[in-house]
């Protein structure tokens, strides 16, 4: 290690740098001001190696540099709190939704689009439709479910529905019933469906 410093301080401070970025995003404080004590002791160390041995090691001060400066830049470029959040409660229920957590929670209604796909195909474990990527169950208009690429334009397409006047502006309770439909109940209403959904909406929250 203490070669590696020594040596190769650009490639180092390239290292610190992209632990400092997940570190960011964890809000590791603490980790965070050492990491950063540690880049200035990393530039004392090439200031001193430049001035020691040769002049071309001037460059590599310059590009510790500008790493550091490029810092600033990313610090504010962090991943939201709220993203961060709900790729934590993905990790848990489906990894594979995790990398796209930060465009989700850009959506409108996103908690809920979470809460029904969550019921309809326990978070795209079970997507239907011939490409099982179809998250919400959404079908088109000959009654068959809707193919979909991928499972993000799925979800993204459970937003766009509930921006339609049938479910704008409607409580969990009242989108029970239209959204999701069983025959042999009460207003056609599904068992546990909006109990579910709004706990998860509560989780999010």
């Amino acid at each position: 290690m203490i070669f590696h410093i020594l040596f190769h301080p650009s490639r180092t401070l390239r290292i610190f740098y992209a632990n400092l970025k997940i570190f960011l995003q964890r809000k590791r404080k603490d980790i965070i001001y050492l990491l950063v004590i540690a880049n200035i002791v990393i530039y004392f160390i090439s200031y001193t190696k430049c001035n020691d041995f040769y002049q071309s090691c001037i460059m590599i001060a310059i590009t510790d540099i500008r790493a550091v400066e490029a810092i600033d830049t990313d610090i504010t470029s962090a991943v939201p709190d709220t993203a961060i959040k709900l790729q934590a409660y993905l990790s848990t229920r489906n990894p594979a939704l995790v990398q796209h957590a930060e465009y989700i929670v850009k959506l409108p209604r996103w908690r809920l689009a979470i809460g029904i796909i969550s019921q309809e195909t326990n978070f795209c474990h079970t997507g239907v439709g011939a490409s099982r990527n179809n998250c919400g169950a959404i079908k088109n208009g000959s009654g068959a479910f809707k193919h979909y690429n991928n499972h993000l334009d799925s979800i993204e397409d459970v937003t766009i529905l509930l921006q339609h006047d049938r479910y704008r502006d409607k409580s969990i309770s009242e989108i029970n019933g239209v959204y999701c439909q069983d025959a042999n109940r009460p207003g056609r209403k599904c068992a546990g469906w909006t109990e579910q959904v709004t706990k998860i909406v509560q989780e999010l929250s």
